[in-house]
């Protein structure tokens, strides 16, 4: 039922980063991809974080979309506006009220760092926002702090340990 609104925002995605290039020099849409592999292998592991996600067919669909989409609203603001929900429905060509567009926008709300807003409130604002933008925020800064070691892991790691209440 949803799987329509999964390859859509992987399209969106992948248009979106199509010119952009991870520190690696790897295309940047291989970000998102390894979050959404993350996310459908049904648990996240890094180090001594352990969490079986469990989650219907609904907010896996919700959480695979945030995760191709996560960055997008926040590298290419120019592009891609977030300020309503209408703003996603026009982005996935959908006309009608449908309230899994009202959740994705609140979890990719929450998601999206402003620019002037510190990183520590960045993260607080995620651990009392949506379960399901956490569960995203939780697998980037995973695969972050796998694919770019030494940068910014300290960062990374702290801002696991906020959010998965080891700290």
């Amino acid at each position: 039922m949803y799987e329509k609104y999964i390859k859509k925002a992987e399209q969106i995605a992948t248009l979106g980063h199509s010119n952009d290039v991870r520190d690696g020099g790897l295309p940047f849409i291989t970000h998102p991809a390894a979050i959404v592999k993350m996310i459908s292998s049904g648990t996240l592991v890094y180090k001594n974080i352990h969490i079986d996600l469990n989650l219907n067919e609904r907010c896996k669909a919700l959480v695979l979309c945030a995760s191709w989409l996560h960055d997008l609203f926040e590298d290419h603001p120019d592009l891609y506006k977030l300020t309503c929900v209408e703003d996603l429905q026009e982005l996935f060509g959908v006309d009608k009220d449908d309230d899994f567009f009202i959740s994705l926008y609140a979890i990719l709300k929450v998601l999206t760092k402003k620019k002037n807003t510190r990183y520590v409130d960045y993260i607080y604002d995620i651990k009392h926002g949506p379960l399901l933008a956490e569960y995203v925020k939780i697998a980037d800064l995973i695969h972050n702090s796998s694919d770019l070691p030494g940068k910014r892991i300290d960062k990374y790691e702290l801002a696991l340990l906020l959010l998965t209440g080891q700290l």
